[in-house]
C-alpha cells in the first residue's frame, strides 16, 4: 500500500515539475515554487 501511495506522490511531483519547466507556466493557474516544494516534501513523507 505504501508503494502505491509513494508512486502517486511521485507522479504528482513529476507532473508539477513538467508544468513548472513549461514556457507556458505563467500567470493565473501556474505552478508556484511553494507548490513544487510542498509536493517534494509530501513525497519525502511517504518514503
Amino acid at each position: 500500500m505504501l508503494a502505491v501511495l509513494h508512486e502517486e506522490h511521485a507522479a504528482d511531483l513529476r507532473s508539477l515539475e513538467k508544468e513548472w519547466n513549461s514556457p507556458w507556466n505563467r500567470g493565473a493557474g501556474s505552478v508556484s515554487g511553494d507548490e513544487l516544494m510542498a509536493a517534494r516534501e509530501s513525497l519525502e513523507l511517504v518514503r
